[in-house]
């Protein structure tokens, strides 16, 4: 994202760029993992975790 005359950019994923140039939006989906980690694999469940949390605090800035 190079920022070109774009007041924000949507991901509609969990992980927007780690350097965004200009806002971000980002679209959460699923977050049935936060509310029912036991349900997923552990790793799957980690990494998901993850994702969504620091993609929805990058967006929020």
């Amino acid at each position: 994202m190079t920022g070109r005359g774009f007041d924000a950019v949507h991901f509609p994923f969990y992980y927007p760029p780690l350097i965004p140039r200009c806002p971000v939006t980002v679209t959460l989906h699923d977050t049935l993992v936060l509310e029912h980690p036991a349900r997923f694999p552990r790793a799957w469940g980690s990494l998901m975790r993850c994702l969504i949390v620091r993609g929805a605090r990058r967006a929020a800035g």
